[in-house]
């Protein structure tokens, strides 16, 4: 077989490999309509279960005090683990889930003195707005099928935001826990937050 031709079969095979790992991770939707079904079929089902998943990122939790969260984050800077400033926002480098080393940031929202919602931004290190390699959709197809490796449970659904700068929306939800992941307002950061739809004192998910 002549190696040109030997190549572009392995190409091929490369990316036709790479478009079912991300579709494993992702339920796609030929339009508005169907992402819409899509997502409210996920919701009703989540609703009904008994149960709660509150693990977040690096020991944090939903229901967590403020205050444990505060002295948390003051152990976990002594260690060296979390970095950050004065505005309290936490700061983590991540060197062995990516090909690359990657930024992490976030801070709470509390509801009655509680986690209820994880605002956090995902970047490469040191990345470059003009190089495209930097860029969100670059890292987005790393980070989804990690956060599924992280967390399990159901796959993203795919929901189209029309907007001709960024890519769709990706939504999964088990049982109380809400993840989104969306490319940011900024071209090298991707935006996940994490929502507890089932707060405490709460019996329906919203």
């Amino acid at each position: 077989m002549p190696l040109k031709k030997l190549l572009s079969i392995i190409v091929l095979t490369i990316l036709l490999s790479a478009c079912r790992d991300h579709n494993r991770n992702i339920l796609l939707a030929a339009n508005d309509k169907a992402a819409q079904k899509n997502y409210n079929d996920m919701l009703y089902k989540e609703s009904k279960k008994n149960v709660r998943n509150d693990t977040l990122l690096y020991g944090v939790f939903f229901q967590m005090p403020d205050t444990a969260f505060y002295s948390y984050c003051t152990k976990m800077f002594k260690k060296g683990i979390f970095n950050g400033g004065y505005d309290y926002e936490v700061e983590v480098h991540i060197t062995d889930a990516f090909k690359r080393p990657v930024q992490l940031k976030f801070y709470p929202v509390f509801e009655k003195s509680a986690i209820t919602e994880l605002p956090c931004r995902f970047s490469y290190i040191n990345a470059n707005v003009y190089k495209k390699e930097d860029r969100a959709d670059v890292l987005l197809n790393e980070l989804i099928p990690i956060v599924m490796k992280w967390y399990g449970g159901n796959v993203f659904v795919e929901i189209p935001t029309h907007n001709p700068l960024k890519g769709p929306t990706y939504i999964k939800i088990d049982a109380n826990r809400q993840i989104t992941i969306a490319e940011g307002d900024n071209v090298t950061e991707i935006e996940v937050n994490f929502k507890d739809l089932k707060p405490a004192g709460k019996k329906n998910l919203e």
